[in-house]
């Protein structure tokens, strides 16, 4: 699924886009990749490859992603311009997982805007998807910063952006079985508003996405294990804690209809079994 790419070269990134800690660099295969740094061990590193998986397996629009080998030499330059210290302590074979760098970025500064954009995109009908996808994973970082919109000619496409790294509500690896059983939807006024835009068409195509969750196989997810146990120096039992996450909360399409009164706009409140 995922390819094993050199980088060549660091690659300035454009100002003022984004808070967190990560760098541009260019792979042998001539594509410029965002990779994540921002946290102690790496988990925000981790995060962003899980969310990205995941996206792919249910089908959402997530941009495509490799893995890294990042020369010390590189990894020194994205650390100076970074201000802060790489913590090498889980990379193993110098492995970072990066997400392609797309350019033509539509420019949206709020909610209301970016509602606006998504609805002129190609592929609106894939945005009910970020719902169960976010459930699932318990993203609770779901904001204007973190959608993607893409033009090229005359077309625009969306896509969820590099931006997964606070999924298990930011919990770290050790702890997040205390949260396995939160399906309670999140109060922040960005997903407030997000909310509010779904209406009945868009809530059954929801119910659709939040059953490809459901039908996750454990071959699957087992899969996302052999990744993390190849390119991450993680521990077992951390592992087996993430993956029972993964497996025990399949389940998605009841806790979208028992939530369905978080969404303001829904007129024929939906009794699907």
């Amino acid at each position: 699924m995922y390819k094993f790419i050199q980088a060549v070269e660091y690659v300035d990134k454009p100002k003022e886009i984004g808070n967190s800690k990560w760098a541009l660099v260019k792979g042998q295969d001539g594509v410029v990749y965002q990779v994540k740094f921002n946290q102690t061990s790496l988990s925000s590193n981790i995060n962003e490859f899980i969310g990205n998986c995941l996206g792919f397996l249910i089908g959402v629009p997530v941009p495509d992603g490799n893995f890294l080998m990042i020369p010390d030499n590189i990894l020194e330059e994205c650390s100076n311009n970074l201000g802060f210290t790489i913590d090498m302590e889980t990379v193993k074979n110098n492995l970072f997982f990066g997400i392609k760098w797309m350019y033509g970025q539509v420019n949206f500064s709020n909610t209301d805007l970016l509602l606006e954009e998504l609805k002129n995109s190609s592929n609106y009908k894939e945005y009910p998807s970020i719902f169960p996808y976010d459930q699932y994973l318990r993203n609770a970082d779901r904001h204007v910063d973190n959608h993607l919109i893409i033009q090229d000619n005359n077309n625009q496409r969306f896509y969820y952006s590099i931006d997964s790294d606070r999924i298990f509500e930011g919990y770290p690896h050790e702890s997040i079985e205390c949260i396995i059983d939160n399906f309670g939807c999140f109060e922040n006024p960005a997903y407030k508003k997000l909310y509010s835009s779904i209406e009945d068409t868009l809530f059954s195509i929801m119910i659709k996405y939040a059953d490809k969750i459901d039908k996750l196989t454990d071959e699957q997810i087992d899969k996302i294990d052999e990744y993390l146990e190849y390119c991450y120096e993680y521990q077992l039992s951390i592992r087996e804690k993430i993956i029972s996450f993964l497996k025990n909360r399949r389940e998605i399409v009841s806790k979208c209809v028992d939530n369905q009164d978080c969404y303001d706009n829904l007129n024929n409140r939906m009794l699907i079994s």
